[in-house]
Order: structure tokens, then sequence, then C-alpha cells
């Protein structure tokens, strides 16, 4: 028999206490277990959850089974036992489980049942908005319909059990608490939404989101189920927010998955004609638009016979047009084949003089012949027959479904790729007529010298024996071909950031020199605003400059780099080349830069000392911007509270990307303004890369920017024109809290400039 000693007691006293659990009373309840039934469901593994309930903690029995959380459920199930055979100490059988109950209770700290007890409140107030939470895995929680009853897998050899003592705690404590847990291993039932139906679901909300959606079902405490559908969706240019669809009943349920399958079979089926846009509201549900109108379940069938009706009229009117494509066809047929033949005969008449031009008595037989004069009337055209144009017949109705609109699609394709094969056979023939012009315009040219020389015998004689003689120039055929644009590669932030970081680092490197690049670094802090200040030519008072001086003064005291006999003595060069650093994934030897050691900012530095380095700062960077440029077009953000406007004037820090703009943004408002500017290949900008913030003497720097993604650009070279406006909302930025039941939803603005160098502005060097 094992004995539980005073001394073990001891040991584990404060935790038992807390618990409320005697190991030599056990309660009752824990030694009533009532037989399960469950049969492991195979389709599913340990870490997908797809439904989650509020189950009464008293409801529950604990099993423990001696395996690890990733080990199959049905050898799990196998090996697990009820709680109350972990307690047990009265034979020598029972004390390995006794022995696994307090190695699980040594290695769990009180902090650690107190943390699964406070996110246990928490969630009973309110779901999360992802429904999914921190550490649901540690709620092996599962359901057996056979028996009815709700079970706690808890794997012996896992290290995190706070879930279980918390558990054990409430039930001892006989609590009517509920906790809100994944039920694992187990399909949500098919009273809302059909399994079939939750493919059919994931399929669609991926063509239109890019991303797999994650489908729950969730009973809540009253019992009343729900489908609750999540996810992330891209809402502009690499902008994203996360997505969440509540269905209250069967009814909700058929309409949205009725609304998605249209919306997914004209997408797909008419692809070269519907495009639907995502966006979410302020609330985090899904919005489907199309050219800007919004398209929900209640309007399709408005919209689809709307579509139906425009279709078939613009039928008629394709109709129409093709009848005079085929007339003006038959006219250009007619023009080029009289021109041929036009042609033709002028080429024959050449072809006459230059063959009797060879010989005495051929040239004197040319000189008296007649000219034979060309008449259209020769030429007969057979023209194509154009009869009447059939009327495509459609059943008139008050609306119109998806099968409707596909067949008239149908049509409409057929008729537009007919008359789209017309016009390329217009344009060719009106080029074929250009070019047969020419050549007869030079035929006509040739006759009329030859005809000049005519007026006597020996005139003609003369000209016709010439070796130079004129020759027939045929013309030049004209190709029938678009303009050629100029292609422009355009920057893609996930794909061409490193490369296009690397090639602007370089070339940053061999254009600016030190002490340039040292002051880039610079403008990168709090003195930003006063340079624009002094760029702008405004005014700055004494006792802000003086009150930024004191605050440069207080944090250089802090920063262990500013003793100024350091300075003195080694410069830049503060480490040894033992020293190794890591910048991205490169090693390297350098030092990084000292702001308050290139501002020259220590105890002695005065007021009018500090007021003559800005000056000088100002000066050398706006000569910067004369020396580097942007390599590749690409989109600059910035974001600004929504009363302010685009900035024009000065020095303006931009990202590279939307995303961490918005991430990194301090605006607390709910509602911001993001600037897009287009920044064009060689305009003049400077970029963060890693020569701003390094000194480089060892040269081991590595290219690129991985330290930041910012873009200074000087605002006074350019002219801002605004392109376009939309407004959306995302909440993927600013919410901390992973497990928080609403997240931080921003109404965001953006405003998209082209800009353009201002003509009086000097022209970056190459």
């Amino acid at each position: 028999m094992l004995s539980f000693t005073k001394e073990d007691k001891e040991f584990f006293k404060d935790k038992l206490d807390y618990i409320g659990l005697d190991l030599d009373n056990i309660p009752e309840f824990l030694n009533d277990f009532n037989p399960l039934e469950f049969r492991p469901n195979a389709r599913f593994d340990n870490k997908e959850y797809m439904v989650y309930r509020f189950v009464p903690m008293k409801d529950i029995q604990i099993l423990i089974t001696n395996t690890n959380r990733l080990t199959d459920i049905k050898e799990k199930y196998e090996k697990a036992k009820p709680i109350k055979e972990y307690l047990k100490t009265e034979s020598e059988e029972h004390i390995e489980g006794f022995a696994k109950f307090l190695n699980m209770l040594k290695n769990t700290e009180i902090c650690d049942i107190q943390e699964a007890e406070a996110k246990q409140k928490e969630l009973n107030n309110s779901i999360p908005f992802e429904v999914k939470y921190e550490k649901n895995y540690v709620w092996q929680i599962y359901y057996s319909e056979y028996s009815d009853q709700y079970f706690m897998l808890v794997p012996a050899d896992d290290v995190d059990f706070g879930a279980l003592f918390y558990l054990l705690k409430e039930q001892i404590n006989n609590s009517n608490e509920y906790i809100y847990v994944p039920i694992a291993n187990y399909e949500p039932e098919e009273d809302i939404l059909k399994r079939n139906e939750r493919i059919d679901l994931e399929n669609y909300l991926w063509l239109f989101t890019k991303a797999w959606p994650n489908i729950y079902e969730v009973t809540q405490k009253d019992g009343v189920k729900k489908i609750i559908i999540v996810g992330e969706t891209e809402v502009y240019n690499s902008i994203f927010a996360k997505y969440h669809i509540e269905l209250n009943n069967r009814e909700e349920a058929s309409e949205f998955y009725k609304q998605l399958k249209a919306l997914f079979i004209l997408q797909t089926e008419l692809q070269e004609y519907y495009k639907f846009d995502v966006q979410i509201d302020e609330d985090g549900k899904l919005e489907f638009y199309y050219k800007d109108d919004k398209i929900d379940y209640k309007q399709l069938g408005e919209f689809i016979t709307k579509e139906f009706i425009a279709t078939k009229n613009n039928i008629k009117k394709m109709q129409k047009s093709k009848k005079n494509l085929f007339l003006k066809l038959d006219e250009l047929k007619e023009e080029a084949k009289q021109k041929e033949a036009e042609f033709l005969e002028k080429q024959r008449e050449i072809s006459t003089y230059l063959q009797y031009k060879r010989t005495f008595f051929g040239k004197v037989r040319y000189f008296f012949s007649r000219k034979k004069k060309y008449k259209k009337s020769d030429v007969i055209v057979e023209g194509t027959v154009i009869g009447p144009e059939k009327e495509i017949f459609y059943e008139e109705k008050s609306s119109y479904n998806i099968e409707d609109l596909v067949t008239i699609y149908a049509t409409y394709s057929k008729l537009e790729e007919e008359i789209k094969n017309k016009k390329l056979d217009e344009e060719a023939l009106e080029l074929k007529i250009k070019n047969l012009d020419k050549k007869i315009e030079n035929a006509t040219l040739y006759i009329k010298e030859i005809d000049s020389h005519k007026k006597s015998i020996f005139e003609f004689w003369k000209f016709s024996s010439k070796d130079d003689a004129m020759a027939l120039n045929p013309g030049e055929e004209e190709e029938n071909t678009n303009e050629n644009k100029s292609l422009r590669k355009v920057f893609e932030y996930d794909t061409d950031r490193d490369d296009i970081a690397n090639q602007i680092d370089k070339n940053q490197r061999e254009k600016l020199s030190k002490e340039e690049e040292d002051i880039i670094f610079v403008a990168n802090s709090v003195i930003l605003p006063i340079l624009n200040k002094i760029k702008s030519m405004i005014k700055v008072p004494d006792d802000k400059v003086n009150e930024l001086l004191e605050r440069l003064k207080e944090e250089a005291k802090e920063d262990k780099k500013t003793n100024v006999i350091e300075y003195d003595i080694f410069g830049g060069l503060s480490e040894d080349r033992t020293k190794i650093k890591v910048l991205g994934k490169n090693k390297h030897r350098e030092t990084e830069k000292n702001l308050y050691q290139i501002l020259n900012i220590n105890d002695e530095t005065t007021l009018q000392d500090f007021k003559a380095t800005l000056k000088k700062i100002e000066k050398i960077l706006s000569l910067s911007f004369t020396k580097v440029q942007n390599v590749i077009d690409m989109p600059i953000y910035k974001t600004i509270p929504n009363e302010e406007k685009v900035d024009i004037y000065g020095f303006n820090k931009y990202s590279m990307s939307p995303e961490i703009e918005l991430m990194n943004t301090t605006i607390e408002d709910d509602e911001i303004n993001l600037i897009k500017v287009n920044l064009k290949e060689k305009m003049p900008a400077v970029f963060y890369t890693n020569i701003m913030f390094f000194d480089n003497f060892n040269k081991t720097l590595p290219l690129g920017m991985d330290k930041t993604d910012d873009v200074l650009i000087d605002a006074f070279c350019f002219d801002f024109t605004l392109k376009n406006k939309k407004t959306i909302y995302t909440n993927k930025y600013f919410t901390k809290e992973i497990d928080s039941n609403k997240l931080n939803t921003k109404k965001v603005n953006i405003f998209e400039y082209d800009i353009e160098l201002k003509r009086s502005e000097v022209k970056s060097d190459k």
C-alpha cells in the first residue's frame, strides 16, 4: 500500500487547498463515473476544432490518459481512465497512476489555474471575434452522442494542466458556471448548414477572398446554435481585413449560401464580364460589390434581371452594328478590288514599256502606240448578300434567373467575337487600300514621267535609252500594329521588395557621401518637423528650438554612447572587429549610427550651435535629393489624421508597405486617412536602407532595407494631383488582444495622388 506522507501533504498543501481536494477524502461525485460509449471520428485530427460550446462544468467527466495531446484519438481513448483511478493509494497497482497525478500537480502553479479561470470568465461575457482563442487546445473536451455525455481527456504526458485543475476546482465547489470550449473530434450538425454547403462555402469564399475561411458551429448557454464564419480578405492593395459572419438559423444560412453560390457561378461562368469586389463593414461583416454597387441576397434577383435586360439591349445594338459593319466591309472589298485592278493595269503598262524599250523597233512601236484608258466599270465585284438579321427571341419575364443570364451571355459573347473579327477584317482592308493608294500614286508618277518624254521620238529615244532610268517605287506597306507603348515594371512589395532594396542601397552608397548619409539618418527623428519649418522659411521660436535641444540632451545622457571622450578617440570605430552583429539574415561588424553624436549633442551644446546645425542639415538634406533617384514605379503610403490633408510642403516620410504603415500608425481615431503617392522611376527620393543606419568602415554591411521600409521625399519638388479616392474598413492592424470579442475597426479614407516634378526643380544627377 502506498502512503501519502505528512511531508508530501505539506509540499502540495497550498495547491490542494486552492483546488479544495482532500486526497484522504475523495469527493463522491468523482467515484460516480458513468460509463462512456464513444466512437472517434476518423475524419478529424487532434488540431481541428469546428465546434465550440458553452458547457456546464458539472456535466464534464474527467479522464486521464497516459499519452500526449498529439497521440491518435483512438489510442488516447483506449488508454483513458477516470480521474478517480489516479487518486487511489490502496494497492501497489495504483502507484504509477497516483505518481502521475502528483507529477501533474507538481508541474502546475496556482497562477496557471488562475489564468485558466480568468480566461473563462472573460469568454463567458463574449465570444471571441475569431471564435477560437489562445491556448484553446488545453481543453481536450469531447462529446459522446451515444451516451449524451461530455468528458475531458487529459494527456498525462503534457505540460499544461491549468485547465484540468481549474475544472476540478469548480466541480468540487459544485459550480453551476459554464466554460467556453472547443469540442474535439466533433463535426458540426446539419440543422443550420449542410455539410456539402459548408464545403461549397469554403470554395466560394476562397474565390472571393483568396484565403480559406474557418466555419464554426457555436452553441450558446441557452442551447441556441449558430454558424460563425471568420476569415481574412484583401480590401485594398495589400491591405487586409478580418471578417466575421453569423448565421443564426437555417433561413439566414440558406440565403447566404445562395448569394455566394450565385456570385460564384457568375464570376466563374462569365469571368470576362463579372468580377465582384469584397469589403467589410464597420462591424466586420463581409460585403460584395459590383462596380461600386453593393449586392446582397435581397437585391440579387433584381441585379440579375437588370443585367439580363441590359445585355439583351446590348445585343440589339450589336446586331445593328454588325449589319452596318457587313455593309461597310462590302464597300471596302469593292474599293480594294477596284484599286487592285487599277494598279494591275498600271503595272501592265509599265511592264509593256520596260519590255519594249529593250529594242529599237520596240521603242518605236511603243512611241506610236495608243494608251488604253482604265475604266472602273471594267471590274466586276461580287458583294456579300446580307439578308435581314434574324432577331433572337427571348421569353419576356418579370424576372430572370442565373441560367437566363448565362444563356444570353453565350449569345452576347459569340456576337462580340464575331464583331471583333469583322473589325479586324475592316482594319486589314483599310490598310490594304491605303497601301494600294500609295502604290497607285507611285505608278501614276512613273507613267506620267514616261508620257512627259513622248513629245518627240528623239526625246523619247534619249529617255528610254538611259541606263539609270527612273525605277518604279512600289511604296512601303504599313503594318497594322498598335503604337509601341513603353512597358514599365510596377513594384510588387511581396516579390520585389528585397531585390529593389538591394539595388537602391547600392546606388545610395555610390552617390551619397558619409555626411549626407548621416544627415538622412538624423532626419528620421524628432527634428524633422523643425527641418520642414526651416525649409518653408517659417520662423521657429527660440523657446521651441531650445525645448527640443533640452529633450535631446536628456536623451543623450541616458544613452551610453554619448561619452564625449569616446567620440573624440574612436569616432565611428567604437567597436573592434570581434564584435559580430546580425542584420536580417546576414552578419556584419559595423557600428550603428548615433543620433546625438551626429547632432553634436552634449552638455556644452548651445542654442546657437544647435540652430546652426539644423540649418546645415536642411541644406545638405535638400541637396541629397539631387543625387539619388527611385529605380522603379512604386506606390508609397502615409497615414494622417482624418482632419488633415496631404502635406505638399517640406520633407515627408512614407512607407513602401500600406500594411506596415497601418500597423505602425499612432493615430487613435476611429477614422484615418491613408495617403497613397505614385512615385515614378527616376524621381528624387531617399530610402532608409542599411547604409543610413550603420557606418560601413569595415565594408561588411549587407545590402538592403532590414530596419525599416521608410522613404523620404521632398514634397517641394512635386505637383500633387488627386487621382482616386476610396473608403474601406479594416480591423486587422489595430487590435492588440488576440481573443478580443470585437476587433478595433477603423474607417480608412484612401487618397491616391499622382505626382510630377515641378519644372523649376533641379533634375536628379544620373
